[in-house]
This record gives C-alpha cells, structure tokens and sequence, in this order.
C-alpha cells in the first residue's frame, strides 16, 4: 500500500487550504521534538514540482513556516503578529544571562526589544504548570525582559493580545534606547 509522503502531503494540501492553515501544518512538520523535516527539504521538493497555483501557494507558505515549534497555537498567535504588522519572532529561542546561564525556552522572542510573547494553552492550567510558568516569567522579568502572554480567551479575537504586545514592545523601545518597531508604533497610533 503506497503512503504518501508528509511533504507531498502538505503541498498537495495547497489545492483547498488556506495560507494560515498551510503554515501551521508545515510548522507541524518541522516542530522541536522530532521533526519531519526541514525547510531545505521542502524547498527542494517544491523545486521539483511545476509551478502551477497550488505549488505557488505552498512556496508562499514555506516562507512563512518556522522550525521549532512546539504547538499549532504558538504558530496561529505568530500569525497573529505578523498580520498586524509586528516584526516576525524568533521562534523558542533559549534564553541565558550574561554569563552564559540558562534562563527559558520561550515561544516568541523579539531580541532587540527584550520581548518574550507566550500562548499558555490548557496545559499550563495545571497548578504544578501554573507555578512553573509564573517562576519562570519573574526570572524573566528580573533580566528585565517584558513577557506578554496569549491565551485560549485570545483565539476569538487576539486584538488584546496584540494592542498588549505593541505596548511592550514600545515601552521596551524606550527604556533600551532603541527605535520601537514601525508596527508597533503604528498599531497605538490615534486613528
């Protein structure tokens, strides 16, 4: 019996998915605990394919796709900051002090502006996840980054989120002295 492989799977997907659904299981195939395969890989399989629309729609989302996911919320609130016009995250970067120690793995990173942003799905209801989480978001904060998180409530409509993240980041802008991100600037603008 002939079983389809997962990156022809994912590109014949092209046909009816959306971009967003298209990245989100192509951040799937590439997540941080044992990954399928790698943007190369796919890159070089759509090079093979002839460039009719569904091959163009996958290349569009292999643009947008990140290695080292952990979850499809991490990529939808991703797209949820991208879409805004936000600058794109570094995707569960670690993160050490200056000594070289070992402060976090988070979701999303915004380097330049020491911006952490996190989706807490059900799995940090738990109070041992809870607790964790809240150690580790106050290490976090005592090397001065700010951390803005997203939650299952955000799904409907991450505008709180996003406004939340903006503010950050452009707070965070100012106390390091560098420029805020155009995005952010634009999204707290007075319409």
């Amino acid at each position: 019996m002939r079983v389809t492989d997962p990156i022809e799977a994912w590109a014949l997907m092209a046909r009816e998915a959306t971009h967003e659904e298209l990245v989100q299981i192509g951040d799937g195939l590439m997540r941080f605990r044992d990954p399928i395969t790698d943007p190369a890989t796919i890159s070089q399989f759509l090079d093979g394919q002839s460039n009719h629309l569904p091959t163009i729609k996958a290349r569009a989302a292999l643009a947008d796709m990140r290695q080292g996911t952990d979850s499809i919320r991490e990529t939808e609130m991703r797209g949820w900051i991208v879409n805004a016009g936000l600058p794109v995250p570094q995707v569960n970067p670690t993160l050490v002090d200056s000594t070289g120690q070992f402060l976090a793995r988070v979701d999303c990173l915004f380097e330049q502006w020491m911006t952490v942003a996190e989706y807490d799905g059900m799995v940090h209801d738990a109070t041992h996840n809870r607790t964790r989480d809240n150690i580790r978001r106050q290490v976090l904060r005592n090397h001065h980054y700010e951390v803005v998180v997203a939650t299952k409530a955000d799904l409907a409509d991450p505008s709180r989120f996003v406004h939340s993240l903006a503010l950050a980041l452009v707070r965070q802008a100012k106390r390091l002295h560098v420029s805020a991100p155009v995005g952010a600037t634009n999204l707290l603008a007075p319409t």
